[in-house]
């Protein structure tokens, strides 16, 4: 929940948007405060600084969003997730809800085989419209700014798995999320690095900014049971086994009925 400063600098921060752009300019989710608080958060509130990020994520979701999706079809959504388990799982003990992907469960190489780079660009930034479109709004609660817990589960991976193909995955994915889904992280677990993954870790986080970076965890083997602390253990798969999925999570369910709409 915002305090009064915080509310003035919400209040001044429109004042500012709407000085310059009339509404009919502006992109509809950037219309709504909870999105606006996302981006003055995100830049701890100083004005010039969001109102920066507003622009470029106004331009944005005007100019290129759509062209970033239109291609992707359904079916190769679906081809690509039976392949390379992510999924959403349920909400965490706050109400956020809960995100998985597991990467090392089929290499990189192997998923390019069924698609390509920028359509796993694609099929991300999809499931980001689904969060802030349609769950985000779902969950809302009066005095929360929801936010998405990632579990990132890397059982099965190794050093050479992590090629170029997946750093140029990786690093476009954390630039569109930085950039234009921001404050959309609560936390991020890491769990079942494979050995060296700290060197690799060096490498990634410097495209990570500080503020995201503070929230990341990496679990080591025999840690996993600190997301207990976080998500009920009821709502997570038995032995912590996020690859080998035979269900269908109500959430997950909701995001292929919304792909369908």
């Amino acid at each position: 929940m915002l305090n009064y400063d915080e509310k003035y600098n919400l209040k001044e921060f429109k004042k500012i948007i709407y000085k310059k752009y009339p509404e009919d300019k502006i992109n509809i989710l950037l219309l709504n405060d909870e999105n606006l608080k996302r981006i003055l958060i995100a830049k701890d509130f100083k004005l010039d600084d969001a109102f920066t990020m507003f622009e470029n994520v106004n331009k944005w979701r005007n100019l290129e969003l759509f062209h970033k999706i239109e291609n992707i079809k359904t079916e190769t959504i679906i081809e690509v997730k039976k392949n390379f388990p992510s999924y959403w799982l349920s909400t965490d003990k706050l109400g956020n809800p809960v995100y998985i992907e597991c990467p090392g469960a089929y290499p990189i190489t192997n998923i390019l085989k069924i698609t390509t780079i920028d359509e796993l660009i694609s099929i991300y930034i999809k499931n980001c419209e689904y969060m802030l479109t349609h769950l985000y709004p779902k969950l809302k609660t009066k005095n929360q700014l929801i936010r998405t817990v990632t579990i990132i589960d890397l059982k099965g991976i190794s050093i050479r798995n992590m090629n170029n193909g997946f750093y140029t995955y990786l690093k476009n994915i954390i630039c569109i999320g930085s950039n234009y889904y921001p404050e959309t992280i609560y936390k991020m677990f890491i769990i079942n690095t494979p050995f060296m993954f700290s060197t690799v870790w060096k490498v990634i986080r410097s495209f990570i900014p500080q503020r995201t970076q503070n929230k990341v965890h990496i679990l080591s083997k025999g840690q996993e049971t600190f997301l207990y602390k976080y998500i009920d253990k009821d709502k997570l798969p038995d032995n912590l086994d996020f690859s080998n999925i035979t269900e269908i999570y109500p959430l997950e369910k909701e995001y292929i009925d919304w792909l369908n709409s």
